[in-house]
């Protein structure tokens, strides 16, 4: 090697010639007007001016030590090498150095001059570009150990260009950035990732991205200020990395997102503005989005398969945006216009603003789930196919509406409640129906409309009580079903048009303002008016009939079987005719017009309130008479009040006015022909003679068929029509409260609730009665400690136990419904063939086995407790839906939970799981839904089928027990499964899950053919005796 230190010139003819492997070192300044060329290496620390016509730079290796290197034309060289120097030219005219195998730029500065590099490139420390471009066509590496952080400063006109055949790969925070310019940009054609965790690329200037750029490590992350459209794609592919929007409202950043991972996130900053175009995008994730960051879809073909949203998010929709599957999170907000949603999945946040245009969204299919606030603000959505609400809260905002098309199917399947402006009544949108809206909820839960609802399609309750409340109007089909309710309650409610139909075969109750019902087919079994007013304004027939306050107004035919005015106001324009039983006790009968009240039938009249010379009573006996005014033998109800009608006839008891037999009697003791025996009847009805609801002696019915009135000894009835206490002795048939020897009996033929109060303890406690509807059955509310031999409940009745604790030695039977919210049951089992619902996170104690052959819900962060011994067991008939989070505690070996039949979880929000500490037996059906978590924390059995959806995480950890899944199960889906502790036996051949997590596991043993997408391996041993085929990933960190 050669080191010249001072001044070293070459000019004229002479010439430098550096052979191979050999060093010309400059420390001084060096003019060179003539050519240097060989195959060894210059190096350059001061000042190196390459000018004139005959100067020639032409070496192998180029390195520039400090200082600065000035060039006056064209040159080539394979390795070019800057550490803190300056290369630049010495005119205004494209100066291009052409670099073919190694360029290496550190913390250095290029001016006035155009760099290519087509092979390996090197970038690192603080670099500046002013009016240079630099064009990067091989691997490039930018970052490593030089120095911590790194940045690439842009001066002037400058640009820095990654060429399609460029691989970008950054390690560490990099930054690049503008100074004195507002030109400088980064042009993008070939691949950029950020390649090691925890690395950064941010991009405080305008991008060109016309290839790829990638967050691919893990917690890497891409920060972007500006990008134009383009047609290169961003991806975040590393677990919990970041795609960052930070820029400003008056520069847009366009964003092509060809994939998001589902840890990964897309970030926009406050009052920065992303607009996403997501062509190839398989899966698009944005789960947080700053307060006032903004996402939009420009024009174009944009595609998207599955989008989430959550955090304050705020994505702005185009018409040309296709989305297959939209999911709503958190407080998120969509905004724009789109008709083509395919499927909308609201869970949270709001669509549409407050301010500025209305947004319009069609969609095919609408899910609503959970209670976390939902809204509608300036927003008209249409639901083209159909529509889902599920433990739902939904409010519709003044100049909103939610509309159902007339083709789609709407169906209410839990809780729901949709309302106005944050919950009110008074202001807010409509609720829009051309469709068929089915209510099918759950025994004790409600679906309420406090939002305007227009109906010109068909209303179908078909289970559960639905509840009307802003207003409403009617111009097509309601139809509820037996067992059902539908309530009008606030402001008004109208029916308009003549092709209406209402059909009520459950039950209306009306405490609004004012309802008009004037649809043209009108048949109802029960109405009851407690408040407000209620126009029947077209023909119709009516079942039963109740007023209990405010005002029925008749100004048509109407016919009712049976009548019950209270209180309030029967108010008759037109004709109005009882056929059955008719009891006036309270309230007043007036006309108008041609109004007429027909009285047909069997009549009650309290004194005081007969001789009103519209009404005609047909049936009617008088108190204190000798019955010389009973029309006939047959229709006359008697008023007993210790006294004889006659002697062909008379009451069957002397203690309960108007309250047994509904028909003539011709001896003591014995129903006539069309008897109604109501107040001595039991589970064990006998209904073969003549109707007649048959008292049950120990011998069974007698077969003469009398009504007896004392029938099993120590039985006891709840007597009153009115809800109270246990502790009311004047409810009770005897007069007083039942003792331990009675068999207790609440069966009227009304929806009473009687509660528990003190300590009780019976022989046997029925709920219910097997022959009338669900909507006229009473529920039992258990709040203190309450001791029975044998218990049950028929079908549509409900037993309630809110606190203290229910104890039975014998059987316990539930057909109807038990609600169980705080307290302890015990027995031997519980056998459930009808609803089960759990709810709440107070203390629940379980210390039977329990047997669900029906339904049930856990809903509202349940916490059951396991007691020594006890099974919750899933029938195959029976049917579970878990929400929200929750938890079955108590763990050893002798606990079990078993499914047998089709269980579904489904948590809903983002942090929530359910956790089952017993054992876990599956030889029926398993359904995690998507998003949900489930922990199991002992020992697992699987023989049935377990589907675990995208997103959802199946959890084994905690204690140290087996899980095995039998040759019999089939385990599938796109979620994870993580097995954390225990040995682990897999028998099954049917086992397709996304993801199998194995870490601490002591053993496990996989069948001889196993397939998985992605396996974890991060602890525990893993024995393989037969095939495995991983088909995405296998990430091995220990084990």
């Amino acid at each position: 090697g050669v080191s010249f230190s001072n001044k070293f010139l070459c000019h004229g003819n002479a010439s430098l010639s550096v052979e191979d492997s050999a060093v010309v070192q400059f420390g001084g300044t060096a003019q060179i007007s003539c050519p240097i060329s060989g195959s060894g290496t210059l190096k350059v620390s001061s000042y190196f001016e390459v000018a004139g016509t005959n100067a020639l730079l032409d070496v192998a290796v180029v390195e520039l030590l400090s200082g600065t290197m000035k060039i006056f034309k064209n040159m080539s060289v394979p390795v070019f090498l800057m550490t803190g120097s300056t290369l630049e030219s010495t005119n205004s005219d494209d100066v291009t150095v052409e670099i073919s195998d190694q360029f290496t730029c550190r913390s250095s500065n290029l001016n006035f001059v155009r760099v290519k590099s087509q092979g390996n490139t090197e970038i690192a420390g603080t670099n500046n570009l002013r009016d240079a471009r630099l064009h990067m066509s091989g691997q490039s590496q930018f970052g490593g150990f030089y120095t911590p952080s790194h940045s690439v400063i842009l001066r002037g006109e400058s640009q820095l260009e990654f060429e399609a055949n460029c691989t970008a790969l950054f390690t560490g925070p990099h930054a690049f950035s503008l100074s004195e310019s507002t030109t400088g940009v980064i042009i993008n054609k070939g691949e950029i990732r950020a390649n090691d965790r925890l690395s950064s690329i941010s991009f405080s200037l305008l991008v060109r991205n016309e290839g790829m750029i990638t967050a691919s490590a893990d917690s890497s992350m891409v920060v972007f200020s500006e990008m134009s459209p383009g047609f290169g794609s961003v991806s975040a592919v590393g677990s919990h990395s970041q795609i960052r929007v930070s820029g400003s409202a008056s520069k847009s950043c366009y964003l092509r997102l060809n994939y998001i991972c589902s840890l990964c996130v897309v970030t926009v900053n406050p009052s920065s503005r992303a607009i996403l175009n997501a062509t190839f995008a398989q899966k698009l994730w944005i789960p947080r989005l700053d307060s006032a960051g903004h996402v939009s879809f420009f024009d174009g073909e944009v595609e998207i398969d599955d989008a989430v949203l959550s955090g304050p998010a705020v994505v702005e929709l185009h018409p040309s945006v296709s989305i297959h599957k939209l999911h709503m999170k958190e407080s998120s907000r969509i905004v724009g216009n789109s008709d083509q949603i395919d499927s909308l999945i609201f869970w949270g946040g709001s669509c549409g603003s407050t301010s500025g245009p209305t947004t319009t969204i069609t969609v095919k299919m609408l899910s609503v789930h959970s209670t976390l606030n939902k809204r509608l603000h300036r927003c008209e959505m249409t639901v083209n196919e159909l529509a889902h609400f599920q433990y739902a809260v939904l409010a519709i905002g003044s100049g909103s509406w939610l509309r159902f098309s007339a083709a789609s199917n709407i169906q209410f399947k839990s809780y729901t409640l949709i309302t106005g402006d944050n919950g009110a009544l008074t202001s807010g949108g409509e609720l829009i129906n051309d469709g068929t809206m089915t209510v099918d909820v759950p025994g004790g839960q409600l679906a309420g409309f406090k939002a305007y609802f227009s109906n010109t399609g068909t209303l179908q309750v078909v289970g559960g009580d639905v509840t009307v409340t802003a207003g409403s109007v009617h111009r097509g089909v309601i139809q509820v079903n037996r067992g059902s309710q539908l309530r009008f309650e606030g402001l008004f409610h109208s029916s308009t048009t003549t092709s209406s139909h209402l059909q009520i075969d459950g039950s209306l109750q009306v405490q609004a303002t004012l309802v008009q019902l004037n649809f043209a087919s009108l048949t109802a079994d029960n109405i009851f008016v407690e408040s407000g007013k209620l126009e029947l304004l077209d023909s119709g027939c009516i079942g039963q009939l109740g007023i209990s306050g405010g005002t029925v107004d008749v100004g048509a035919l109407i016919a009712v079987n049976n009548f019950s005015l209270a209180g309030g106001t029967l108010h008759a324009r037109s004709i109005f005719s009882v056929n059955g039983l008719a009891q006036w006790a309270s309230g007043q009968i007036s006309f108008g017009g041609s109004g007429a009240v027909n009285f047909n039938g069997p009549t009650e009249i309290e004194p005081g309130l007969t001789g009103n010379p519209a009404v005609t009573n047909t049936g009617q006996c008088p108190v204190n008479s000798t019955c010389t005014s009973c029309v006939g033998t047959t229709g006359c109800v008697w008023f007993v009040d210790g006294n004889s009608c006659n002697t062909q006839s008379s009451y069957t008891d002397d203690n309960n006015r108007g309250r047994i037999c509904q028909s003539w009697v011709t001896t003591v003791g014995t129903c006539s022909a069309e008897p109604h025996c109501e107040n001595y009847q039991t589970p064990g009805l006998c209904e073969s003679h003549s109707s007649c609801d048959w008292c049950v002696a120990a011998d069974g019915c007698s077969t003469a068929g009398s009504c007896v009135s004392n029938a099993l000894t120590n039985v006891i009835f709840w007597s009153s029509y009115e809800s109270g206490s246990w502790s009311d002795t004047q409810s009770w048939s005897s007069g007083s409260t039942p003792v331990s020897a009675s068999h207790v009996y609440v069966s009227k033929r009304k929806p009473i609730l009687v509660t528990s109060s003190g300590t009780i303890a019976v022989e046997s406690l029925t709920v219910g009665n097997s022959l009338v509807s669900a909507d006229l059955q009473p529920t039992v509310r258990i709040q203190s400690s309450v001791t029975v031999t044998d218990l049950t409940v028929m079908e549509g009745a409900t037993l309630e136990v809110t606190d203290g604790s229910l104890t039975w030695t014998g059987n316990a039977v539930i057909h109807g419904n038990f609600i169980w919210r705080k307290g302890q049951i015990a027995g031997s089992t519980l056998e459930i063939h009808g609803y089960l619902f759990v709810t709440g996170n107070t203390g629940k104690t379980l210390n039977t086995n329990l047997y669900l052959y029906g339904t049930g819900t856990f809903s509202e962060s349940f916490r059951v407790y396991f007691q020594a011994n006890k099974v919750f067991h899933i029938m195959p008939s029976g049917q579970l839906e878990v929400y929200s989070d929750g938890s079955l505690n108590n763990a050893d070996d002798n606990r079990k939970f078993v499914n047998e039949g089709n269980m579904t979880v489904n948590t809903w929000e983002g942090n929530s799981k359910v956790q089952i500490s017993p054992d876990f037996v599956n030889r029926g059906s398993l359904v995690v839904q998507q998003g949900s978590y489930l922990q199991w924390h002992r020992a697992v059995y699987l023989n049935g089928s377990v589907s675990i959806e995208e997103e959802a995480v199946v959890y084994k950890s905690t204690a140290n027990n087996p899980v095995i899944i039998g040759a019999a199960a089939a385990v599938r889906g796109p979620g994870k499964l993580s097995l954390q502790t225990g040995q682990v036996t897999i028998q099954a051949e049917n086992f397709d899950i996304g993801v199998l997590e194995i870490s601490g596991v002591e053993f496990i043993q996989l069948p001889s053919q196993f397939t998985v997408a992605h396996l974890v391996l991060t602890g525990g041993v893993v024995q393989l005796t037969g095939n495995v085929i991983i088909t995405d990933m296998m990430e091995w960190g220990g084990g």
